[in-house]
């Protein structure tokens, strides 16, 4: 297994000031090669895994494969963390569905996912939902509560597709994750508030400073953190007529940093 996952639990993020994991689901025990070292990734079309078994490094980064952990209305405490998930490419999340009440279904993806339980896999070893298998520290689960009795943990199949597991006392899986720090030429280095963006309040253009060089795009947020305008064609100068009124959040990346401020777009008279 790939060196450099966590052994505690994740940090919880929003979208102004986001933290990346990539997230790896490996079983031992006695699974198959088959079932080790895959990498979940969202591009937009496909929710799926690679299997890389040497980890992602920097050259082969892609926001594809980074997802952040959101505080979800659950109570977190020294055990267990409540929390969406949420992709780089698009804020989509984590979602259920399952109409047909199929076993393990599909997991699926949407601009409101559902709440997750996190907690650690030896929890779980602990309650006997599952056997074989020895977690690890740093090795967690993630459980769909919505369909409770049921256990059903956030889990790869054999053919690297997403599902729900329905886990019960005799599987040899432990569904369990691990959160790898999404490493890179440095894009994640985000510099807050010093982003020189104008005016503020804004109608229908946001201007950004000429001597930020090297720009390549733009990025503009919600309230909400959703991503509601990406430019790179000429970055220095937002449409924004189609925006609604109210705060957003502008990042700005350039030479491998980001850069961020917050605006306001003025209420139209």
């Amino acid at each position: 297994m790939p060196e450099g996952y966590l052994t505690d639990f994740p940090v919880i993020s929003t979208a102004e000031n986001p933290v990346w994991y990539n997230m790896m689901s490996s079983n031992y025990g006695n699974n198959v090669e088959q079932r080790r070292n895959r990498y979940m990734y969202w591009d937009g079309t496909a929710l799926a895994a690679d299997k890389i078994d040497a980890g992602i490094t920097a050259e082969m980064q892609q926001d594809k494969y980074m997802w952040r952990l959101e505080q979800a209305p659950g109570t977190n405490d020294d055990t267990h963390k409540y929390v969406y998930l949420v992709s780089k490419v698009d804020n989509q999340q984590i979602s259920f569905s399952n109409d047909a009440g199929v076993n393990n279904p599909p997991v699926t993806m949407s601009a409101q996912g559902i709440q997750l339980k996190m907690g650690t896999s030896q929890e779980l070893k602990d309650l006997a939902k599952f056997t074989n298998e020895i977690p690890v520290p740093g090795q967690h689960y993630l459980e769909n509560e919505s369909v409770s009795p049921t256990i059903s943990l956030l889990n790869i199949s054999g053919t690297y597709g997403l599902i729900w597991f329905n886990a019960y006392a005799s599987t040899t899986k432990s569904s369990g994750w691990f959160f790898y720090p999404a490493v890179s030429s440095g894009v994640e280095i985000v510099k807050n508030d010093i982003l020189n963006a104008y005016p503020s309040p804004f109608n229908n253009q946001i201007q950004i400073d000429s001597k930020l060089r090297n720009l390549e795009k733009v990025e503009v947020y919600n309230i909400q953190g959703a991503k509601v305008l990406s430019v790179s064609i000429n970055p220095y100068k937002l449409n924004t007529s189609d925006l609604v009124p109210g705060l957003y959040m502008v990042k700005a990346y350039a030479d491998g940093n980001v850069y961020s401020t917050k605006l306001m777009k003025a209420t139209a008279n």
